[in-house]
């Protein structure tokens, strides 16, 4: 387990130098650049995550947003069922230039959807193995370099180059997904495996948090994201005729 997360860690590192190299010259000036366009809504994301730090330093309604719409205001319980979208950002304002908070959010999730997928990835060779009874093998560096190449091409994919250039972060954090699925194929190899019903509750529980966090970062992707990959998902275990899974 420590070496899974020793080589997590470092995968993770290595993902975030990427995603420093696809958005430069962000990194240049990560304080006073704000990642997207000039029209897109960082600076409507910036300003929701600047009143809940704001708030909380001064007392202020932390569920409205009092200054919007004033003097009626405008209700902000929407922001705390997607807290990806804003959360990271508050918190790193603490420490951190509130424009710096918000570029290093996007940084962060990029790279840890990367690592997610990676993760993901080594999963489905493990579980294939299982399945075929330990018939089936490809060399480590094999497993390790489609890992890697796999969680690479999720990051910088152009789906989520448009979500940057719009200033979207909330449906950038994607990486609860690959989680999910990974989740969902232990499951699979146990039931292929005859293991005993009890023993992957552990597992059904991770899932469902997991379920819960891919709506995280936007409640639309329950829609358009979490409901397809289910959905292929018991496709597969019906095509295959796996009615223990």
């Amino acid at each position: 387990m420590m070496t899974a997360i020793r080589r997590a860690i470092i995968v993770f590192m290595v993902y975030l130098v990427c995603a420093g190299i696809v958005t430069f010259p962000l990194i240049r000036d990560v304080n006073t650049q704000i990642i997207g366009h000039p029209f897109g809504d960082s600076s409507e994301y910036l300003r929701q995550s600047w009143w809940i730090k704001h708030a909380l330093q001064t007392g202020q309604p932390i569920f409205d947003q009092p200054l919007l719409l004033y003097p009626d205001g405008l209700n902000g319980a929407l922001l705390w069922s997607i807290p990806l979208q804003s959360f990271p950002v508050w918190l790193l304002a603490f420490i951190m230039p509130l424009g710096a908070a918000f570029n290093v959010t996007a940084l962060l999730f990029l790279a840890l959807n990367g690592t997610a997928m990676a993760w993901f990835v080594r999963i489905i060779f493990t579980a294939a193995e299982r399945r075929e009874g330990g018939s089936f093998s490809l060399r480590s560096a094999a497993v390790n370099g489609a890992a890697f190449l796999s969680g690479l091409i999720f990051m910088t994919y152009p789906a989520f180059q448009g979500q940057l250039a719009i200033g979207h972060i909330g449906l950038l954090a994607l990486f609860p997904a690959p989680l999910l699925l990974a989740a969902l194929f232990r499951l699979r190899a146990s039931a292929a495996a005859g293991v005993p019903a009890a023993r992957p509750y552990g597992t059904i529980l991770l899932g469902a948090i997991l379920f819960a966090m891919c709506g995280w970062g936007g409640i639309v992707l329950f829609l358009y994201l979490v409901a397809p990959l289910i959905g292929c998902f018991m496709l597969l275990l019906i095509v295959r005729r796996e009615g223990r899974a």
